[in-house]
């Protein structure tokens, strides 16, 4: 029941349709007010045991004085109600200080107060922290240079000012206590958010890098399916055709051998596919990259034939193996070879090329289409997660490819012109080769 009542003054007068950022500073306002409260409260029981009668008097009307931070919430007066709280404290930490003398340690409470108007000023700008911050270093100023005596009081016994200084000490400690733990939570949950927010981040990122691999394979698939039908078509007619001539062993033999090529020609192309579906292992070996890039072919020849592109390889034969991740790196090549295809409206060429440059102990691989080319500015952006020119794109297709020749120490460029051509030079460093 009790922490349903302080849940309901906490969050008293805070909008919903608020960002969380600005909902904690009026919490947090109406946490440190209820702190002041409540803190009143043993405050009542010492005034009143110490027969200091106008100190009790006074203590009754404390509470009240912090209602209107609640009002003005209710006003939408938010960063006035803070003000008026560090106002409101300023006067009453130092009328009780001039009442019940400075040996009462009623002027300590100035200290936490200052902390206070940091926590609940952080968010805004510098100059309205900093002239905050002043009114209860002003206040505490103010009370040494009039020793005290704004108006006149009886000097109390010195044990009662000892205890009232431990009391103060006491409440000190507790605000710069509460302090601390209001910097904590807010850390912790900033802390907390920020997690959030890079999970989601990488979970959203997965999720658009299997979508880029999805939209590369539904290209794949429509060339795929006439490359598996051409040798499925062969089998069907050399069936039919074995059929017909059993007892001829020539021509037997001649349609079993076609069977077979169509078949290792199917074996072929599924192996292929296969190795392009499997997820990045991060396992490297030495592999020639010839091969891959041959495999890349197979997959997209289907797809050039459709769209009339003539795919050129200019692959030197004597490369040297280098040490890649095959995976991350067919992926690579197939994520070009697609790119290339997309840029060319209708018929066209895309060259690819390999070459060994001995003096810098590197690979150079380049893809040259005669595509739709890219412009000066999508240059610069080009390689930024999530760019894209094409609606039906995700935009991860080139980052991957970056991060995938960054991971192998490697290096890429794009040269282009609008409407003539696309060339992309990958070099990959040769640490060791066999």
């Amino acid at each position: 029941m009790f922490k349903q009542l302080l849940d309901t003054l906490f969050n008293f007068g805070v909008p919903k349709n608020f960002i969380p950022n600005k909902k904690r500073i009026i919490v947090l306002t109406n946490q440190i007010t209820i702190f002041y409260i409540l803190s009143c409260i043993p405050y009542f029981f010492v005034f009143y045991f110490l027969n200091l009668d106008q100190a009790f008097f006074y203590t009754v009307f404390v509470p009240l004085s912090y209602l209107p931070v609640f009002y003005l919430h209710k006003l939408k007066f938010f960063l006035f109600s803070r003000f008026y709280l560090i106002v409101i404290n300023s006067f009453i930490f130092s009328f009780y200080a001039c009442l019940l003398g400075k040996a009462s340690g009623a002027h300590l409470l100035l200290f936490p107060l200052f902390c206070f108007s940091f926590i609940l000023f952080r968010k805004t700008r510098l100059s309205i922290t900093v002239l905050v911050s002043l009114i209860p270093l002003l206040t505490h100023y103010g009370l040494e240079i009039s020793y005290y005596q704004l108006f006149a009081s009886a000097p109390l016994a010195f044990e009662i000012q000892k205890i009232l200084n431990y009391f103060a000490i006491f409440t000190s400690y507790t605000m710069l206590a509460f302090t601390i733990y209001s910097f904590s939570i807010d850390n912790l949950t900033a802390e907390k958010k920020l997690n959030e927010a890079i999970n989601n981040a990488k979970k959203r990122k997965l999720m658009l890098e299997k979508a880029s691999q999805q939209v590369a394979y539904a290209t794949l698939t429509r060339g795929i399916a006439h490359e598996i039908g051409n040798p499925m078509a062969m089998i069907l007619s050399s069936i039919e055709l074995l059929e017909d001539n059993l007892n001829d062993k020539e021509k037997a033999k001649d349609y079993i051998e076609t069977t077979k090529s169509s078949i290792l020609r199917l074996k072929s192309i599924t192996s292929t596919m296969l190795q392009y579906g499997k997820p990045t292992s991060h396992v490297k070996e030495f592999t020639d990259i010839n091969v891959l890039i041959n495999d890349a072919d197979t997959l997209c020849r289907a797809e050039c034939k459709k769209r009339q592109i003539l795919l050129i390889k200019k692959l030197d034969p004597n490369l040297p193996k280098i040490n890649i991740d095959m995976n991350s790196m067919s992926q690579v090549f197939l994520n070009l070879i697609l790119n290339s295809i997309e840029a060319i409206k209708e018929s066209g060429s895309i060259t690819i090329s390999t070459s060994f440059e001995e003096h810098d102990s590197q690979l150079k691989i380049s893809f040259l289409d005669n595509g739709s080319g890219v412009s000066k500015y999508s240059l610069t952006k080009i390689f930024d997660p999530f760019y894209t020119t094409k609606p039906s794109k995700t935009g991860l297709g080139l980052p991957m490819v970056l991060k995938t020749i960054d991971d192998h120490g490697g290096s890429i460029s794009i040269q282009s012109a609008v409407d003539q051509y696309t060339l992309i030079n990958l070099n990959l460093p040769i640490s060791s080769h066999t």
